[in-house]
């Protein structure tokens, strides 16, 4: 499938003239590591050291489920439009992802607030207290093993990055997202007031880990390949 001015790739290989020859989007990204971390996490004794850190006895099926949901977010950031903007090679227009992403959690813009919106319109926001998913979706978008401070401004104005624009709207493709994933692990989205997501600086660390193992995994195209021929 060739790639269109409203795609939203997360992957791309390009040929020796540089123009695309596959590409895999934000979402089918999204869910390939959303797959492997649950694989990684089905398995008894990365799930019992992991509840360990978290100073538990034993994680629930509900708060593994919600914390494959919250890291399969990893890579929102490249909704945005200057990362997009890195099909055509223009050096004016480059973007990453991870400061980009945090800025839609730290910083007062209306896509920050659209963006956070929706953590209550999915029921996120009652996974954990505020400060715990405020943490742990920091530890979510900082997920190329080097820590980066929410406090740090991205160089480019948010609303070039997130506004809505004739050919994309990058918000809401994150609530596409959010609708891919709860229709992939509805358990993750019923209720459990008495269940929270926890958040020791251990099990950060080791949830972090964990994940970037995933994105490592789910970005070999061995095991998983571009979805989409150009």
């Amino acid at each position: 499938m060739e790639l269109h001015e409203d795609d939203y790739w997360a992957k791309l290989v390009r040929r020796d003239d540089g123009t695309v020859s596959a590409w895999h989007s934000v979402n089918d990204h999204c869910l390939d590591v959303a797959a492997v971390l649950y694989a990684l996490l089905e398995q008894d004794v990365v799930r019992a050291r992991l509840a360990r850190s978290a100073g538990q006895v034993q994680m629930s099926m509900q708060q593994v489920a919600r914390l494959v949901v919250l890291a399969a977010l990893h890579d929102i950031g490249k909704f945005n439009h200057w990362f997009q903007a890195r099909r055509s090679l223009r050096p004016e227009m480059r973007a990453g992802h991870e400061q980009e992403a945090l800025a839609l959690i730290s910083h007062h813009s209306q896509a920050g607030s659209d963006f956070r919106q929706l953590l209550v319109d999915f029921g996120i926001s009652d996974w954990a207290p505020r400060e715990t998913i405020f943490q742990l979706l920091v530890s979510t978008f900082c997920h190329h093993g080097r820590p980066r401070s929410w406090k740090e401004r991205t160089r480019i104005p948010i609303e070039q990055l997130w506004g809505d624009n004739e050919s994309r709207r990058p918000i809401e493709a994150v609530r596409v997202l959010l609708e891919d994933l709860r229709e992939a692990m509805p358990e993750a989205f019923e209720p459990a007031p008495n269940d929270p997501l926890p958040c020791p600086m251990e099990f950060q660390h080791l949830y972090t880990g964990l994940l970037t193992l995933s994105d490592w995994i789910a970005s070999d195209t061995r095991f998983f390949p571009m979805e989409n021929a150009a």
